[in-house]
């Protein structure tokens, strides 16, 4: 199976207009000369690294060869629209999510299913999300139509949420990340929307458990994200252990990096018993090469056998105008496994210099961050602890922070416990 996730089309993107301005978006039509740098740098053909994100011949040519691999179905992962926040409105995130769509099907056509999962920029304003949303998963709902059984249609239409059979016994869980979101401000108040998500998903698994089927989590934001609410862990984490037997994995974007999760049992934290895959987008926005991922998957129990990844060149696509792809690693020689389904050696991997190369997407200079004792001991800290009050404890997070923040954030939200 093949993930792509944070996307982030810019529908305004301008080849040969300047990449490093002073705005908060670039690679725009830019009227206002003082914001043009001194020795300006060019948007590229396929993008630019920076403040730029994803133009549409990134996902032509992220469908070109995703169409070369031929996967069974592609994880849609979420945040389908531009970084300009501030002025994006509902209507253009369902136009360039139908352009990112019609870009896939111009090579794949509707033979190969694409399960979408929504991102928090699916949401105008972002993060938003509470009581009608019917501009919004309506809109979504007929995009995704062609591929989601009527009953997964109906139930994303309404809630943003849906599950549904995809292979033999294989079912797929989407969650929508926007109920679990700490930037969801409403949140703090009404927590109606979240709970009856909960109520869904323990009834998913437990009829999953009853019919004899396995079962992976598609989700955007991941579940131990500092921007995850804390009490959603927590919820996730018990159903994950009590169904620990039927759910083979967790597929996330939303950090445009890429990394695992190690997810220990609820009621023994020293015991591993998922992995949360994060895979890295295809924007370059907050500096990274484009990138997508392809899951190798046992055909019997379902277990994620491998993953491959998949990398743009981005400087030497833009001087040919002509996408170069590589392959950076695969997960079985960056774990040292035969299988990752191995969670027991997974979760004593130790953090090395190439992991936190290929989590930056290995730009030049990217090596150099894993030469570093205390971004190793950073990395270790995130890796290990799948809730955010551990893994806080273990960065020495300080009231200064920005984790610190979503600390605070969480701790008002605790009360929906209750």
């Amino acid at each position: 199976m093949l993930q792509v996730t944070d996307i982030h089309l810019d529908m305004e993107y301008e080849e040969g207009s300047v990449a490093n301005c002073n705005l908060e978006l670039c690679c725009r039509k830019l009227s206002d000369d003082d914001l043009i740098p001194v020795k300006p740098t060019l948007a590229g053909h396929y993008g630019s690294i920076g403040k730029c994100d994803a133009n549409i011949e990134t996902v032509r040519a992220f469908a070109s060869k995703a169409k070369e691999l031929n996967p069974d179905y592609i994880m849609f992962t979420g945040d389908n629209i531009a970084h300009n926040v501030w002025d994006v409105t509902q209507d253009e995130v369902i136009r360039a999510t139908r352009m990112q769509i019609d870009a896939i099907q111009e090579k794949f056509g509707l033979d190969t299913p694409i399960y979408p999962a929504l991102g928090n920029h699916e949401k105008a304003p972002v993060d938003e999300f509470h009581g009608d949303e019917s501009e919004l998963l309506y809109g979504l709902a007929d995009i995704f139509k062609p591929y989601l059984t009527n009953d997964a249609y109906e139930t994303f239409r309404e809630f943003g949420y849906y599950s549904m059979i995809v292979k033999d016994n294989l079912r797929i869980v989407s969650i929508n990340c926007l109920l679990c979101d700490s930037f969801n401000f409403h949140l703090l108040y009404d927590y109606k929307q979240t709970k009856a998500m909960f109520t869904w998903l323990e009834k998913v698994l437990s009829d999953a458990e009853k019919n004899g089927e396995i079962v992976h989590i598609m989700n955007h934001i991941p579940m131990v994200n500092s921007q995850h609410t804390i009490q959603c862990t927590w919820r996730f984490k018990i159903l994950m252990d009590r169904y620990q037997n039927i759910i083979r994995g967790v597929f996330s974007g939303h950090s445009h990096s890429e990394y695992l999760y190690m997810i220990h049992e609820y009621y023994n934290e020293t015991i591993p018993s998922h992995v949360n895959y994060v895979c890295s987008g295809l924007t370059t926005y907050s500096e990274y090469q484009p990138s997508f991922r392809i899951y190798l998957v046992d055909k019997k129990e379902l277990y994620v056998q491998d993953f491959i990844q998949y990398r743009m060149n981005l400087s030497e696509s833009n001087k040919k105008k002509e996408p170069i792809w590589f392959i950076p690693y695969t997960a079985s020689n960056l774990f040292n496994v035969i299988s990752l389904n191995d969670i027991e050696s997974i979760s004593k991997y130790n953090i090395t210099p190439e992991y936190i190369q290929h989590k930056y997407t290995d730009l030049p200079g990217s090596e150099d961050r894993g030469k570093d004792e205390k971004t190793r001991h950073n990395e270790q800290c995130i890796y290990d602890n799948d809730n955010m009050v551990d893994a806080a404890k273990c960065l020495g997070t300080s009231v200064f922070s920005k984790d610190f923040f979503y600390y605070v954030l969480n701790k008002l939200s605790f009360k929906w416990a209750k």
